[in-house]
């Protein structure tokens, strides 16, 4: 979602930054310059960072190092870990980025937003900005009215996370989220992008998924406007479960656990043991 509507996301998140980039000229992903500067990062393992560069309203450039933390725990030297990113990105581009972070996580007390490095005579501080997704449980009756694709995909993220044991409430938030895809007026497009996330982010089990179908083409049809359902079910659900077996793939290769890709996958510990043993048979065979 962050690379699909990235102007959307700053604009939403970060609205003074929005304010100073031209967004005619399309935003550019520094994905292999990224990973030069942090070849042993562990990204896709707490974490997902994205170094942009995009073009200010007076035509100079600036770069965005932007960071989504996706775990639920606090994260150990992360404010040291701002840093050094922001001091190789200045070391390698001469420009200092603008450090922003996107705090996903559900704990209340932890708020990094600087680091300090003093020495005898010498201090450095660095500041950076950071928006964590919990607080917005209270602007909820403002997401609603946003038109940003945005405000759905925090609203979904905090369902998802008030709702992880009470399935029937899930199904119920699920399809009102959905519902309300069509009721901002988001063209088709829109409307199947942010279903698919809703979709995968809020699990429901089988019983409640097929209800949820049921209602939900119902739906659809009363409002005339069959824009996810016009694919078959079961056509839907072998591609999301392809798209999360791509998913656990890319994170065991970085080395991730069975259990944490499970967990974010929402896969099932044995279908991710199961990826993990043909990836390793499928090296052996090259390896032969």
């Amino acid at each position: 979602m962050l690379r699909a509507y990235f102007p959307e996301a700053i604009e939403f998140f970060f609205p003074m930054i929005a304010q100073l980039i031209d967004w005619q000229s399309p935003p550019v992903f520094l994905d292999k310059e990224f990973q030069q500067l942090s070849p042993n990062a562990e990204v896709g393992k707490r974490y997902a960072d994205q170094l942009v560069e995009v073009k200010l309203r007076r035509g100079k450039s600036l770069m965005l190092l932007l960071h989504l933390e996706i775990q639920a725990s606090k994260e150990k030297n992360f404010e040291e870990r701002m840093l050094t990113y922001a001091m190789r990105i200045y070391d390698r581009f001469n420009q200092l980025p603008s450090s922003l972070a996107i705090l996903c996580d559900s704990n209340s007390t932890w708020r990094p937003k600087e680091h300090l490095l003093t020495a005898p005579g010498s201090s450095l501080e660095f500041n950076f900005t950071a928006v964590k997704l919990l607080d917005y449980q209270e602007q909820w009756e403002e997401l609603e009215s946003n038109a940003n694709p945005f405000a759905v995909v925090v609203m979904a993220h905090l369902k998802a996370q008030e709702m992880k044991s009470k399935d029937q409430e899930r199904k119920n938030w699920k399809f009102q989220l959905v519902r309300g895809l069509y009721e901002r007026g988001y063209n088709r497009s829109q409307v199947v992008d942010l279903f698919k996330f809703i979709d995968w982010i809020l699990v429901l089990p089988e019983g409640l998924s097929n209800s949820f179908w049921n209602d939900f083409k119902a739906y659809e049809e009363d409002k005339k406007m069959t824009y996810v359902t016009s694919v078959e079910k079961i056509g839907f659900k072998r591609g999301q479960q392809e798209t999360q077996k791509e998913i656990a793939l890319k994170m065991l290769k970085k080395g991730m656990s069975v259990e944490d890709v499970a967990s974010i996958t929402e896969l099932s510990i044995s279908e991710v043991e199961r990826f993990a043993n043909d990836r390793v048979q499928a090296i052996q065979s090259q390896e032969i």
